[in-house]
């Protein structure tokens, strides 16, 4: 059961592979988190996950594997895997591809694969998650978006666009839930320095993934719904969303 501060006892951890993920669950099961169900599809990567948090914590960690691009198996195993471990009393959604815009603007099949891993995969199973949450009448989720959601820009129109898909589906569904026992925190953060965006220049407030997870774990205490990280990008994004699209096109981020 989640505690007083909103913190979880057992957590499934979609993405179990993310660095922000991993840095947040780092701070659970210091704070007595019992149980995290690490579900994904890289077992290496998700190996490597589990050694860490077993190393400086007595939690029991586990593996699953999960593909968010096999959307027909999503809500069955979804279940599954509530069913063999119905303590779980969060779920993060932290799985997606940031892509390559100049490949994926030209290949019609890598811009179904990003929707398939950052849209349609998530929203399947943010559905078959709030409904075994639910049944329970308890639970949260949290939603890894990003602020290139908010507005899509020309230089990652594609990664954009899906993940504007995500952060809408998060939200309309944290309406629905409301008076159910289930909420849903979105969170959107800026440029997070991860290895994901190793390779990418930093753009302006970068992170880091430690500094999401202290936002986050800020905002379950205080039970938000919807946060920006850094908090400063709220307003970034509050200016770029209303600055003309003429002018916007020449802004070099």
């Amino acid at each position: 059961m989640i505690d007083a501060l909103g913190q979880p006892q057992c957590v499934l951890i979609i993405g179990g592979g993310s660095d922000i993920a991993s840095a947040l669950v780092d701070r659970w099961v210091d704070m007595r988190c019992q149980r995290v169900i690490l579900a994904g599809r890289s077992f290496s990567v998700m190996e490597q996950v589990q050694s860490q948090l077993q190393s400086h914590s007595a939690a029991k960690v586990e593996i699953v594997y999960l593909d968010m691009a096999d959307h027909e198996s999503l809500a069955p195993l979804t279940s599954e895997v509530f069913e063999k471990y119905p303590d779980i009393d969060m779920a993060v959604l932290a799985a997606g591809q940031l892509g390559d815009q100049a490949q994926d603007e030209r290949d019609p099949k890598r811009v179904e694969e990003m929707f398939d891993v950052n849209a349609t995969g998530p929203a399947i199973f943010l559905t078959a998650c709030a409904s075994e949450f639910r049944k329970k009448g308890t639970g949260t989720i949290v939603v890894l978006s990003s602020v290139a959601g908010e507005r899509v820009r020309r230089s990652n129109y594609v990664y954009g666009a899906s993940k504007a898909a995500t952060d809408s589906f998060s939200l309309a569904l944290s309406e629905a839930l409301k008076g159910t026992g289930v909420n849903v925190l979105v969170v959107r953060p800026g440029f997070v320095s991860t290895k994901m965006t190793q390779h990418l220049t930093k753009a302006p407030l970068a992170t880091t993934k430690e500094r999401v997870a202290n936002d986050i774990i800020e905002a379950l205490a205080k039970k938000k719904s919807l946060i920006w990280s850094p908090k400063e990008m709220r307003w970034v994004m509050l200016v770029y969303k209303h600055i003309p699209r003429a002018i916007a096109r020449r802004i070099p981020f």
